[in-house]
């Protein structure tokens, strides 16, 4: 294919390349005659593997760190997790099944005609008179292995035969079938441009309101603690416009217990942002009281039914969380959140919620002793820039210190005011 021959215009390739079930030729196409559509080619879910090979090639810093993060993504979620399970009835199985056939059958020697066809000829001569069952094995073995001889020859001159395909689009290597690799990623509407944090949407905003960061892990049992208690007040000052209630959903419980739970019920949150804002919240508070052992079903199916996601709404959640399209604005948020990074959206200065950054006093979060960082620990709280923690919320028995979203809200404006 060369430029002359592609018709599609723009606003039609963008089209294309929004659309999951866009097919693998199309999104080569586009990738070869728009060179500013080529990292998003590379996120598609059709994006094939000898085709990023191409476009880390084209010499575009933009393009190969797509094709990087395309192929980091690839990797950690190509090999699905091995079932649990009767694995040592499977072991007895292969040991009785190992002693069973230690004794070859005549069918065996029907095999070894297949594959060394020379001892399959041999062993039907000598066993002609003396075992002539085994020799017939031999004998059909042997035919057999011809005959796939010969298919094999026959494959590979009618493949010579066939006409190759033009050579402009040998430029770019062809489509192996039917690919299915995640990813086409978007940032929900209610995430900030750095991909820091989620404001918890709410229909009214009153001048003034507090800015309240939140730093919580869905896996973190102090997190879901706090959560069950202070959550369904923070959504409440939240709906009523006294507060911006701003989530920050981390990962690292992850590393710690070496799973993707968290990931996922992240990616699951802000993919809900994106199904249905209004039910974020609920989604959010919903995720914690289902620790800890969540599933991917009630990811996917039972919490979303449960918020009340409209059949449209679900489609579109379902979608996002089955291709992962909030895996970057998540991974991300992480890195954003764990480093002093200077922030874009006032009024804090930095994306992790604060006005000045922490110390890593042991080296535990950085690997140097009195590093600069954002917020390595969760949970952990801002208001107006100014840090509070659990020891604010609860008292030593982690008795509840407040019980109204007013002695709440008072607290807020009584550590914002040392700013």
């Amino acid at each position: 294919m060369n430029g002359d021959e592609f018709r599609l215009g723009e606003d039609d390739a963008w089209a294309i390349l929004t659309d999951p079930s866009a097919s693998s030729e199309q999104v080569r196409d586009i990738a070869h005659a728009y060179p500013d559509m080529r990292a998003a080619a590379a996120n598609h879910p059709a994006a094939y593997p000898a085709l990023l090979d191409w476009l880390d090639q084209t010499g575009d810093p933009a393009v190969a760190a797509t094709v990087a993060r395309r192929r980091d993504h690839d990797a950690r979620t190509k090999q699905p997790p091995r079932a649990i399970g009767a694995s040592a009835t499977s072991d007895r199985a292969r040991r009785v099944s190992g002693r069973r056939s230690r004794r070859p059958t005549a069918a065996g020697w029907a095999v070894l005609g297949f594959l060394v066809p020379v001892v399959g000829l041999i062993l039907w001569i000598v066993w002609a008179d003396s075992a002539p069952r085994k020799a017939r094995k031999a004998r059909n073995g042997l035919v057999g292995s011809l005959v796939f001889s010969l298919l094999i020859v026959a494959g590979l001159i009618t493949g010579v035969l066939i006409q190759s395909p033009p050579q402009e689009a040998a430029a770019i290597p062809p489509p192996p079938p039917a690919p299915s690799v995640p990813v086409m990623q978007v940032d929900p509407p209610d995430g900030d441009a750095q991909h820091a944090w989620i404001t918890v949407p709410s229909a009214h905003r009153v001048a003034g309101a507090l800015v309240v960061d939140v730093h919580t892990d869905y896996q973190c049992p102090t997190c879901q603690i706090m959560e069950k208690v202070y959550g369904p007040m923070l959504q409440k000052l939240s709906d009523s416009g006294a507060i911006i209630w701003r989530q920050h959903s981390r990962i690292a419980y992850d590393q710690v217990l070496g799973n993707d739970l968290s990931l996922r019920a992240s990616m699951a949150a802000a993919c809900m942002d994106v199904a249905d804002a209004a039910k974020y919240a609920a989604f959010h508070l919903m995720i914690f009281a289902g620790q800890p052992n969540f599933t991917d079903t009630e990811l996917r199916d039972t919490w979303p039914a449960a918020v009340g996601l409209t059949a449209s709404s679900l489609a579109v959640y379902q979608n996002c969380y089955d291709n992962q399209q909030t895996l970057g604005f998540i991974e991300d948020g992480e890195l954003s959140n764990l480093q002093a990074t200077l922030n874009q959206s006032p009024p804090n200065v930095y994306t992790f919620g604060g006005n000045k950054p922490n110390s890593d006093a042991s080296g535990a979060c950085t690997g140097a002793i009195g590093g600069t960082i954002g917020v390595c620990h969760v949970p952990d709280f801002y208001v107006q820039g100014v840090e509070f923690s659990l020891s604010d919320l609860f008292k030593a028995d982690f008795t509840p210190k407040y019980k109204s979203t007013n002695a709440l809200l008072t607290m807020l404006k009584r550590i914002a005011a040392k700013r």
